[in-house]
């Protein structure tokens, strides 16, 4: 099964140069686009003339999908940020009166599919746990692709932003903790309290968790869990220690049972689901709210213990 597109075994790229020495062209930027060798295209262009040229830069013309852009794709983007084109009106030609640094950014405008207002010349590639959790996330939906519907649970560490800026303001957030961070539980047995409050040190730090009943039934209760720490595998080793395991979970809950429907449950059913913190890109005033509703499994659980509808 193929998940990305394959790259095509060309090796496109976008140059951009200058004539040295030409007073008409002073100023001005060729920018062209080639699946050869630079130089050897740039030669085809400049030979009759025999006029000496500078390459300032050149770029890869792919994307990390493996969809390819052209110099067309460069060159509407400078004209639309109001860059002379040489001789404008009178023919459509690749030169441009503007730096190699707006180049640049015309490139990772039309790389990114972005209108990269800013006129950013910087990129910005995925950190070693980020590309580790996309190649861990990548190559479970391979394995599993055979169960027809994979499925892979990420804990809720901060891994990416829609900007990089974004990104850094959210983890200084991150660090304030904070952060309001609720899941959906279902536990083994008819879970007694309204509300109860688990304080235990886990691993020799602080760890709290918030646990709040939303139904219970004579084989299984649906909690809601705040945590106010972030502890390893906190909610389900608080949960267990208070003998009320979540289902499922293979590791801190039942090995055993009596009753079949409960090990027949697949996955632990524990579920992200709200996540509330003070907004990053406002210096922390207002709030941002998520909401994951259940998904389709943890609702059918719900439905088999007679909790849901």
């Amino acid at each position: 099964m193929d998940f990305f597109p394959q790259r095509p075994p060309v090796s496109p790229k976008i140059y951009a140069y200058e004539l040295i020495g030409v007073a008409s062209h002073r100023g001005y930027i060729k920018v062209g686009y080639t699946e050869r060798d630079v130089d050897t295209r740039i030669r085809e262009q400049t030979h009759t003339v025999a006029v000496p040229y500078r390459v300032l830069e050149t770029w890869p013309a792919m994307r990390s999908d493996g969809s390819c852009f052209t110099d067309k794709d460069l060159h509407a983007v400078l004209r639309r940020k109001g860059f002379r084109q040489l001789n404008e009106g009178e023919d459509r030609n690749e030169w441009f009166r503007c730096t190699v640094n707006d180049v640049k950014a015309a490139v990772y405008a039309v790389r990114n599919r972005t209108e990269n207002v800013e006129n950013r010349t910087n990129d910005f590639f995925m950190r070693p746990e980020q590309k580790e959790a996309v190649d861990k996330t990548e190559a479970y939906f391979r394995s599993a692709a055979a169960e027809g519907y994979p499925k892979f649970l990420w804990n809720c560490k901060m891994r990416f932003g829609k900007t990089f800026a974004a990104y850094q303001a959210a983890v200084e957030v991150f660090k304030t903790r904070r952060i309001a961070k609720t899941y959906a539980a279902i536990v083994v047995g008819s879970f007694p309290y309204a509300h109860q409050k688990i304080d235990a040190p886990l691993d020799d730090q602080p760890a709290v968790s918030l646990v709040t009943r939303e139904a219970a039934g004579p084989d299984a209760s649906f909690l809601r869990v705040r945590i106010e720490t972030g502890r390893t595998n906190q909610i389900r080793r608080h949960l267990s220690s208070i003998r009320f395991p979540i289902l499922g979970d293979r590791t801190f809950g039942l090995k055993t049972a009596r009753d079949p429907k409960l090990m027949a449950v697949p996955r632990q059913m524990l579920h992200a689901a709200e996540l509330q913190l003070p907004d990053p890109m406002r210096g922390g005033k207002g709030q941002i709210k998520a909401h994951s509703p259940l998904p389709a499994d943890f609702r059918q659980c719900l439905k088999a213990f007679g909790m849901g509808k």
